[in-house]
């Protein structure tokens, strides 16, 4: 069983195929589930969307009027691979319902503090696409037992 660690929260990331660690905290009880790239507690069913602590958005509504801002300026990036981020607003994560009621006022506002860093950059995510990527293989390797 996957939560035969009795680990705390699991992010499923994986779009709805990710869904099956939710069923999964069902059958123990004893877990949160993290959505991912839409508000998952509020498409879930009522008791998936209960043990639904938040979840990681990818905001492609942001990123549809970045892009028609972008044309409005005569900006334009056709053939070119753009990423939007935390900072730009194109990923995020659900602060309301479960989160709201759950979450420690403490622990919120070390995220708060943690995506306005990201945002004004104080804090810079390292990636493993671009021009700045990350060298993954090996830092996968480096933590193998």
């Amino acid at each position: 069983m996957m939560n035969d660690k009795k680990v705390d929260v699991i992010w499923g990331v994986a779009g709805n195929a990710g869904n099956g660690a939710a069923e999964a905290i069902l059958e123990t009880d004893n877990a949160w589930f993290i959505g991912v790239d839409s508000d998952q507690e509020a498409t879930f069913q009522e008791e998936l969307a209960a043990i639904t602590l938040t979840s990681g958005l990818k905001n492609i509504g942001n990123s549809l009027v970045w892009v028609f801002d972008e044309l409005d300026a005569g900006n334009e990036y056709w053939g070119t691979h753009v990423i939007l981020s935390l900072a730009d607003g194109g990923v995020g994560i659900v602060t309301d319902k479960n989160y709201d009621a759950i979450v420690s006022d403490e622990i919120k506002a070390t995220v708060e503090e943690a995506i306005k860093s990201v945002q004004d950059g104080t804090v810079k995510v390292s990636t493993a696409l671009g021009p700045d990527a990350i060298d993954v293989p090996a830092i996968r390797d480096s933590i193998r037992p």
